[in-house]
């Protein structure tokens, strides 16, 4: 196209403003095309992110499953991660390509199309303007009559009027001219470098993959090397297959015996397998299937499918150091068995008696092996322990505080700083982690065992960053501590009077000798005989519970004051009843810890559960209902608790106690009857734990007799007693239990006592249950009348070790005859629900 002429602009012929019109179309043509190729390379480079993007989720592909193959297969794991880095440099190179189109080729195109192609735009409009005018002044001149005075005026006008458009005109020529010129050189300028840029990508593109392609030649040979075994493998394949599955049939029944159980029960302290386990629900709880492995002194069980975050029990670990195993002989379910340990009791169930005989024995070697073991116990077992969970024990061993509210973990953490807290209050181990909630003191791991050993009556022992802590029970240890409690138990050693004999460095043995000797025989307790003239341990002991003197309670307990002594110039009240009405939670839970009655009741005739109700104490009520406080005590004016939350309009006190008469009624109209019997009988299991008479001669090297509550507690209830010289007990441990000879003792009926206190009446001499006793265990699942169902649903709170007892009657008949009978719960679920 010819360059505009700037001197035909003045004269503006036909034929000139022809090729000012082409050069027009022209412009309207290169501005369509510069929008067009914006449009389609902006367009290009969103779907060459958009392919680059999945490109690269393939070698991340590729890379995960080099990484998965690692270890099996070098050659082919090395060629895929070479693949997968070839892809990332490809599409690291598309990236900067990208980049570069966007930089070098799409932003210049856009300043050229706004610096020079749109500004010819605005030049025309302002031609076309000038020309129209010039056209309007002529037209204007030449319409003018002769003798019009306007004519030198309107000639003035044409004049002017052309002036301005030979400017514009020449202006408009110059940007055609110059945008005809810049075409040339400016906008070709910009498709040669977007050549460019793809030349430089395809070139490196074909450097990455030629690095490859050594990789690609071996992995090929390797195909068909693999594929060739695999076509030879196929025939020896089915082979084995038809070899494996020719078996009798006997091996799928679950009742076959399997192994040589007597050698497992002998010398294995390790054994895995699947158990169906009992979920940790109260009401409906349900049996799932769990592979349980024995590990050291952990067990450990877990799922086949992946672990439920929301399933709490389908991975764990307990350490068995504290725990123990026992079968349980008439459940609702064949061959059963619990392990129980301190913060819960764990039901499994086995397919056959042989098998179950297997985990018991197991267990028992590996529980032996366990505290026979020099080496520290294991971090894990100590709680829930999840994989890939961090360790339970922080690095300067601070409190988990599982399970406790804020405040409460608060007050935990002050609990490690009260005075003397810092060691254990027996051997002043460092860093103790245990706490005994009664005394109020902070324990090491060994000698917490120890307490644990000594039953729960002597000692409740809880983990300070591993069980759920109440309020009321961090208070308690809160208003003592080691300094406090050592100042009542050892207080000749303090004096000086006594020798402390054991440290750090003791043994088990020398540590259990002197916790026996501090806390059961009292050796070093500091009397005054003088100090109870005037009034007696009793009193002092009501009267420091009434000011909430928990250490001066806890030395009057020491020296025998009874925790239900009646003050007759307050009512007859006991020092629960006090405790109630001055709404004191901790004083409580203080003598909920040392056991007292809660069914006692003062002049009027109140127990517990009248004054709970009276002062609105709803977790007083809670907790009392959880201990299975007598409903039907009635007051002078024959009154129940019941019937005094109705006539003082108590709503939820009256809700929470008409739901636990009707439990209790429930248990009582189904009490006794015949429940599904075991794989083995009483007798047979007896005998299979506890050893002959004869074994137990006096002189013989037996080990300390002990015995464990019936299954349904909440912890290891387990009371060892050392024999003397002579195989008897102790004086100490003789006069507080009563001794029965069940050999000539007449049918007697043992129940427990007062709701919550251990009964050890039906123990004789050696502290062992006598043969011809007949315990009846709580059934291992539990009915919707079962007073641990609806009521305790509704109440959930921490469960005390008695407080799972069921007033069941067991009846002792001699010459151990067994009389079969065992609770059982099982009511209609739609009573419960058309009564509530």
């Amino acid at each position: 196209m010819n360059v505009l002429e700037l001197k035909a602009c003045r004269e503006d012929t036909p034929s000139f403003r022809k090729q000012v019109i082409d050069h027009e179309d022209a412009v309207l043509a290169l501005e369509t095309t510069v929008r067009s190729l914006l449009k389609l390379s902006k367009t290009s480079v969103e779907l060459a992110e958009e392919y680059s993007t999945k490109q690269l989720q393939i070698a991340e592909e590729m890379m995960a499953i080099a990484q998965s193959r690692r270890g099996h297969d070098f050659l082919v794991t090395q060629s895929i991660e070479t693949f997968s880095r070839a892809i990332q440099d490809l599409e690291r190179n598309r990236s900067m390509m990208n980049t570069q189109i966007s930089q070098m080729f799409i932003e210049p195109l856009e300043t050229f199309l706004n610096q020079e192609v749109l500004p010819v735009r605005e030049a025309r409009k302002a031609f076309h303007k000038a020309s129209d005018d010039v056209d309007l002044a002529l037209h204007r001149y030449m319409t003018r009559k002769t003798r019009d005075q306007s004519i030198p005026e309107a000639s003035k006008d044409v004049a002017d009027a052309r002036k301005k458009l030979h400017v514009e005109y020449v202006e408009y020529c110059i940007k055609l001219n110059e945008l005809q010129a810049k075409e040339k050189f400016e906008f070709t300028e910009h498709i040669v470098t977007y050549m460019y840029t793809l030349s430089s990508f395809y070139h490196r593109g074909h450097d990455v993959l030629s690095n490859a392609e050594p990789s690609m030649s071996t992995i090929t040979e390797n195909i068909q090397s693999a594929r060739s075994r695999f076509m030879e493998e196929k025939p020896i394949v089915k082979a084995l297959r038809e070899e494996t599955l020719n078996v009798g049939n006997e091996i799928y029944y679950p009742l076959r015996p399997f192994g040589n159980s007597a050698e497992v029960r002998t010398h294995a302290t390790t054994k895995s397998g699947y158990l169906y386990k009992r979920g940790p629900q109260r009401v409906m709880a349900s049996w799932s299937r769990r592979y349980v492995e024995i590990e050291g002194e952990l067990l450990t069980w877990t799922t086949r499918a992946p672990v439920n975050k929301s399933d709490s029990d389908a991975s764990m670990a307990i350490n068995l150091r504290v725990c123990t195993v026992k079968t349980i002989e008439n459940g609702d379910r064949p061959h059963l068995f619990e392990v129980i340990s301190p913060m819960r009791i764990h039901y499994f169930q086995a397919e056959n008696a042989e098998e179950m005989m297997e985990w018991v024995c197991c267990l028992q070697n590996a529980i032996t092996a366990a505290h026979n073991s020099d080496q520290a116990p294991e971090v894990r077992g100590f709680g829930n322990y999840k994989e890939g969970g961090e360790s339970l024990f922080t690095q300067h061993g601070s409190p988990n505080l599982n399970g406790n509210t804020d405040q409460d973990k608060q007050l935990l953490l002050q609990v490690r700083k009260i005075p003397g807290n810092e060691v254990c209050a027996d051997c002043k181990s460092l860093s103790p982690m245990w706490a005994s909630v009664n005394h109020g003191t902070v324990l090491c791991i060994e000698c917490s065992g120890i307490h644990r050993s000594l039953g729960v009556h002597v000692s409740k022992v809880r983990s300070l960053n591993l069980d759920k802590w109440e309020t009321e029970t961090v208070g308690i240890m809160l208003k003592l501590g080691n300094e406090k409690t050592n100042n009542i138990f050892e207080a000749e050693i303090l004096n000086g009077i006594e020798e402390r004999y054991v440290s750090v460095n003791s043994d088990r043995a020398e540590k259990e000798r002197f916790i026996i000797a501090k806390y059961i025989k009292k050796e070093f307790l500091l009397t005054d005989t003088k100090e109870f003239l005037t009034r007696s341990v009793h009193e002092a002991f009501w009267e420091a519970m009434d000011v909430s003197d928990y250490c001066e309670a806890l030395r009057c307990l020491a020296m025998g004051a009874n925790i239900d002594h009646h003050n007759e110039d307050h009512g007859s009240m006991t020092a629960l009843h006090r405790a109630i009405i001055r709404r004191d939670d901790v004083a409580v839970e203080f003598l909920f810890q040392w056991y007292c009655d809660i069914n006692a009741t003062d002049r009027e005739g109140w127990a517990a559960l009248h004054h709970a109700v009276a002062n609105d104490n709803q977790k007083v009520l809670n907790n009392l209902i959880k201990k299975h406080a007598r409903y039907d005590v009635r007051n002078k004016n024959h009154q129940t608790a019941l019937d005094l939350a109705k006539t003082l309009e108590k709503s939820e006190a009256l809700i929470v106690l008409q739901i636990y008469q009707f439990e209790r009624q429930q248990i009582e109209e189904t009490r006794p009857s015949s429940a599904q019997s075991g794989n083995m009988s009483t007798l047979t299991l007896y005998q299979s734990y506890v050893p002959s008479s004869s074994s137990s001669q006096p002189g013989s090297s037996s080990s300390p007799a002990s015995f464990s509550e019936p299954s349904g507690f909440a912890s290891v209830d387990t009371i060892s007693l050392p024999p003397t010289i002579n195989g008897s007990l102790s004086p100490i441990l003789a006069n507080s239990i009563s001794s029965t000879d069940s050999s000539s003792a007449p049918p007697t009926s043992v129940k427990p006592k007062d709701g919550n206190k251990p009964n050890l009446s039906s123990r004789n001499s050696t502290g062992v249950i006598p043969k011809s006793s007949t315990v009846g265990s709580t059934p291992s699942r539990f009915s919707v009348a079962d007073p641990r169902s609806l009521a305790a649903s509704a109440i959930a709170a921490s469960i005390n070790p008695w407080a799972e007892e069921l007033e069941s009657t067991t009846t002792v008949k001699p010459n151990g005859e067994d009389n079969g009978s065992a609770l059982s719960t099982n009511v209609n679920p739609s009573v419960i629900k058309e009564t509530v």
